[in-house]
């Protein structure tokens, strides 16, 4: 998990130093059941007061594609996918 952490401060870091994106967004996975819970954790540890929390439910994903969804909680099919900033 370290490598993929690091992987995207870089790309992050990259991506706003060349001027392509005014912040780092972050984008996370979560099975839609476990959206309420995951957006209640972000306010209450984000550093801002009000930060924008974008919700988008996926309702397929690439065939083929390994789903980290799945594996890592448990759940699925439906997944959310949301930033915050």
């Amino acid at each position: 998990m370290t490598d993929c952490v690091q992987t995207a401060e870089e790309l992050a870091r990259g991506v706003v130093e060349a001027r392509l994106e005014a912040e780092a967004q972050i984008l996370f996975r979560t099975p839609v059941g476990r959206y309420p819970a995951l957006e209640a954790h972000l306010l209450a540890h984000h550093l801002w007061n009000n930060p924008e929390i974008v919700a988008v439910l996926i309702r397929t994903d690439s065939a083929g594609h390994p789903d980290p969804v799945r594996r890592t909680t448990g759940e699925g099919p439906e997944a959310t996918r949301f930033r915050a900033r």
